[in-house]
């Protein structure tokens, strides 16, 4: 089945990803989304939908910036002996959870900042054995500064720095302050963009919102939405918890890398539920769901059950997309 096919690398692989991830992304292709808006606080996100106008061609670019995506996050997952090597199942895991939904099929804030966010990420991974902590400290707020102007709320990311730091027993003070110095980078070019813009009191204006446009609103979430976050959260606990168990039998520096997504997950859980729209935020736990599974399945030897439930799945999400084209 899907899992088995998919946990090896090999041209004849790629081609039937880039098959599956299509089919997904047919419906966006022959029914684009059209409802545009601008999002506060995500200038890149706007520079970009107030230049290209056409919603194919924004279709087009989303489907092959998650494509790209995919593979890279795939291929960090494997050069950090996370997952199975020569495996193209990350890929496939995380194109399939980012297009779960038809609602899912458009360029969005969270698909823009998701490649910044995957450096950034790779960066922490690297910081353990990195011969100069101090630049990959710099690296991850820099690139998690350019996440947060495309979509804002990655910027609690930063958390992740001095959790890191604490995890890897290399903590100092300069090491602390080298990430901010890194984030405010990019916002220091912005600022000078607005200034001479005359936009910089609007910008400060927006900016002075931001608790109450990313403050929890559970009045927003029917009941059945509300049962899925609960019994969704059960079972990622659960993952977690059968991680553990294996993680022990893992080198230290795996360990403390797949510990690391853990965190992760729970920031992005975080994130998920500090925003009103559920269904395109949810893209946010892709990420650090889609490593933590590489490594669940990495050791994982009797996987039937696994895997029919994920290609039945895999048959269901495809199934749902295409109902919008045929009810439109």
């Amino acid at each position: 089945m899907l899992i088995r096919f998919f946990n090896q690398s090999y041209v004849i692989h790629f081609i039937a990803f880039l098959m599956l991830a299509t089919a997904l992304w047919i419906p966006s292709f022959v029914m684009p989304v059209t409802d545009y808006d601008m999002e506060k606080l995500s200038p890149i996100y706007n520079l970009i939908i107030a230049n290209i106008k056409s919603p194919i061609i924004l279709s087009v670019f989303a489907f092959v910036l998650l494509f790209v995506q995919s593979i890279y996050l795939n291929a960090i997952i494997t050069d950090h002996e996370l997952g199975q090597r020569n495996s193209s199942f990350a890929s496939v895991f995380y194109f399939l959870i980012m297009s779960m939904h038809y609602g899912m099929l458009k360029f969005h804030p969270i698909l823009l900042a998701g490649f910044f966010l995957i450096k950034a990420i790779n960066s922490m991974l690297n910081l353990y054995m990195a011969e100069d902590q101090r630049r990959a400290c710099f690296k991850i707020g820099f690139f998690i500064g350019i996440s947060s102007l495309c979509y804002f709320p990655s910027i609690y990311f930063m958390v992740l720095v001095i959790i890191l730091l604490l995890l890897y027993s290399i903590a100092t003070w300069r090491k602390m302050i080298i990430p901010l110095i890194g984030l405010m980078i990019p916002y220091i070019f912005l600022a000078t963009w607005y200034f001479v813009t005359d936009q910089l009191e609007y910008a400060i204006a927006d900016y002075q919102l931001v608790s109450q446009i990313h403050g929890i609103n559970f009045s927003k979430f029917s009941i059945l939405e509300l049962l899925i976050g609960i019994f969704g959260s059960l079972f990622l606990l659960s993952i977690i918890l059968g991680l553990f168990f294996r993680i022990p039998e893992k080198s230290i520096s795996v360990r403390k890398k797949a510990s690391a997504f853990v965190y992760i997950l729970i920031i992005s859980i975080l994130i998920l539920f500090l925003r009103s729209e559920f269904t395109t935020q949810f893209m946010i736990i892709a990420l650090p769901l889609t490593a933590l599974t590489a490594v669940a399945i990495a050791d994982k030897k009797k996987m039937f059950w696994t895997d029919l439930l994920f290609s039945i799945s895999t048959i269901l999400i495809l199934i749902n997309n295409f109902i919008y084209i045929l009810n439109a």
